[in-house]
């Protein structure tokens, strides 16, 4: 889904506060891995419900590692190593996720993690 800019260039069409269409809770977890991997420092990911009352936030720090912030059931912020991002996804989502087939997915950048 996208508009073409007054260049001609392709733009992604914001979504409110989310930059993609909710997705099934079944394909969150390798999108979250496959967007993970092409995150540049500082830049992450935000996964919410369609309520937009609970969201999980995923910030790469360094090459190998990632802040997790929950902002749901459960108030938490710890550095996670991305090799154990897929195992840690499961929990979460079943955690602060439960009964939810569908959630919202967008990028954010530094200063809006900040928020």
């Amino acid at each position: 889904m996208g508009l073409k800019n007054a260049h001609g260039h392709l733009e992604v069409q914001k979504l409110g506060e989310y930059d993609q269409p909710m997705i099934d809770i079944n394909r969150t977890i390798p999108t979250v891995i496959s967007r993970v991997a092409s995150l540049e420092i500082l830049h992450g990911i935000r996964i919410g419900t369609f309520k937009k009352d609970r969201h999980i936030t995923i910030r790469r720090i360094s090459d190998t590692t990632l802040r997790i912030t929950r902002h749901g059931f459960t108030e938490a912020e710890y550095e996670l190593d991305e090799s154990k991002l897929k195992k840690e996804m499961k929990t979460l989502l079943k955690q602060e996720f439960p009964r939810s087939n569908k959630v919202h997915l967008s990028s954010v950048s530094n200063e809006e993690l900040k928020k």
